[in-house]
């Protein structure tokens, strides 16, 4: 009977690990440097919410975004986002990094070029401007 507890114990331990790694699944990469500069974002897909967030780094000070657009033919789309909290811990000191979640909802529905970029607008009226894989959202989200 011990031993079929035991046999037990590790079979929810072991799913319990497998499944706690698949809550954050890796969606797209960018990034842009320059001589002095370096902008980047990963987007993140949370399995649980099924919800999108971007953690943004860059040597700009990113601490407060006004808005994100993304560029849709000739147009923007603004993007709803919400900060979370966060902290993302960097080895170059002069990397600022920010994490929001973003609201999809309205940009799915609207016909977004499958290969754009993104636009993050910040406090001190500087832009980060990025290029964005759309589809590869718009793929992973569920309706």
């Amino acid at each position: 009977m011990k031993k079929a507890y035991l046999f037990l114990l590790i079979i929810i331990s072991i799913t319990t690990i497998c499944n706690a790694q698949d809550l954050k699944t890796n969606l797209d990469y960018q990034y842009k440097r320059g001589e002095a500069s370096f902008s980047s974002y990963t987007a993140y897909l949370n399995s649980e919410e099924n919800a999108v967030s971007l953690s943004i780094a860059s040597s700009n000070k990113i601490d407060e975004l006004k808005f994100i657009k993304v560029k849709s033919g000739k147009g923007f789309v603004d993007i709803p986002f919400s900060k979370l909290d966060i902290n993302l811990i960097n080895d170059d000191k002069t990397i600022n990094s920010l994490v929001v979640k973003l609201d999809l909802k309205k940009a799915i529905q609207r016909n977004i070029d499958s290969e754009t970029s993104i636009v993050f607008h910040l406090s001190d009226g500087n832009k980060i401007e990025l290029p964005f894989m759309f589809c590869k959202l718009k793929e992973k989200i569920k309706p």
